[in-house]
């Protein structure tokens, strides 16, 4: 135990220097690029924004300084029309193209539709960093996310909900397409009559979890066979649980129960399991139920315990009955994870 705080001590070092690094390059004088005769000011921009090679948002780390790589893309935003940043979204540089579609996006949203819908398979990486942030992942990912936006926002989005729709559907139907903006399209699949057979397809073809979760939503009993399955492997349970609780038939609580036992067994569980376990049992207010909380409770490990005595909680609060009301006063918590608990809820 000691070896895993030491690491995640490092961990928060690494990242927490990491990000004061950022925050410091981001005020650095650098000395402009040389520009070639006949270079505009808007080619130098460009040529910037490629030697730098990171999107950075408008604010980086601890202190939220605005850094020199974002008072580039402002002037992009500026200086260039949409025929250029049309030109610009074929530029050798992830980051450039990046950029210039957020400037597009935010100048013309009808002509930036098409773009990205010919960009949703443009795997080149490129480096974000948003905050103390930073990560590396496809460009596809990153256009994909910042239209997603205007899902969270819809009154204030620059893309119609068709044109939303639209790209939800192709990232959903084509097979090729397995990063998280994928699971994010199939998370927003209303369940209606007509995506059943689609979304269960999802499940069966391409062993989905995300989907499996839109399945249970259903509460069909002929799905319960193929939900079960996922129960099977440890990659998979996280996403039985979380079926389990949208889907809480008896024919589940075994299932449920196992991962539960296992979990006692092995010191090193997973810990989104036991989250997700406890939420899912919450949903069986029995005596069986109780018996197996009140073994969480009875542990003499205090740094699991504030764990899952924080996870336990949370279940018996989301999924409340009177049964439960003698383990929650029994359950003590500093006001940190109780206001973790508030948040989620």
């Amino acid at each position: 135990m000691k070896i895993s705080f030491k690491i995640v001590f490092l961990a928060l070092a690494i990242a927490l220097c990491s990000c004061k690094r950022q925050e410091q390059s981001a005020d650095a004088e650098q000395t402009d690029l040389f520009v070639p005769a006949g270079f505009t000011a808007l080619d130098q921009i460009v040529a910037e924004i490629a030697t730098d090679g990171e999107v950075q948002s408008a604010f980086i780390g601890e202190n939220r300084v605005t850094p020199r790589q974002w008072k580039r893309y402002e002037k992009l935003h500026e200086m260039a029309t949409t025929a250029q940043l049309l030109t610009f979204m074929n530029h050798k540089s992830a980051a450039v193209r990046c950029y210039s579609f957020l400037a597009l996006a935010d100048k013309n949203a009808d002509l930036a539709f098409p773009v990205l819908m010919n960009h949703l398979k443009d795997t080149s990486a490129v480096t974000t960093m948003d905050g103390c942030i930073q990560m590396t992942r496809p460009v596809a990912d990153y256009l994909i996310d910042e239209v997603s936006l205007d899902h969270l926002y819809p009154t204030h989005s620059r893309f119609s909900k068709q044109q939303l729709d639209a790209i939800d559907r192709v990232l959903i139907l084509d097979k090729s397409m397995k990063s998280h903006v994928k699971n994010a399209a199939i998370s927003r699949l209303e369940n209606t009559v007509e995506h059943y057979s689609l979304i269960r397809k999802l499940v069966e073809n391409e062993q989905n979890g995300f989907a499996l979760v839109q399945l249970a939503k259903y509460k069909n009993q002929n799905d319960r066979n193929l939900i079960s399955t996922f129960f099977a492997q440890d990659t998979t349970k996280f996403h039985a649980l979380a079926a389990v609780t949208e889907f809480s038939d008896n024919f589940f609580y075994p299932y449920v129960k196992k991962v539960f036992e296992d979990g006692e067994k092995n010191d090193n569980y997973s810990f989104p399991n036991w989250k997700a376990c406890f939420l899912a049992l919450a949903k069986y207010p029995n005596q069986e139920t109780l018996n197996l909380f009140e073994n969480i409770l009875n542990r003499k490990d205090k740094f699991r315990n504030k764990i899952l005595d924080k996870y336990l909680l949370l279940a018996i609060t989301k999924y409340p009955d009177q049964q439960y009301q003698p383990l929650k006063r029994k359950i003590k918590l500093d006001k940190e994870d109780m206001d973790e608990i508030q948040e989620e809820l």
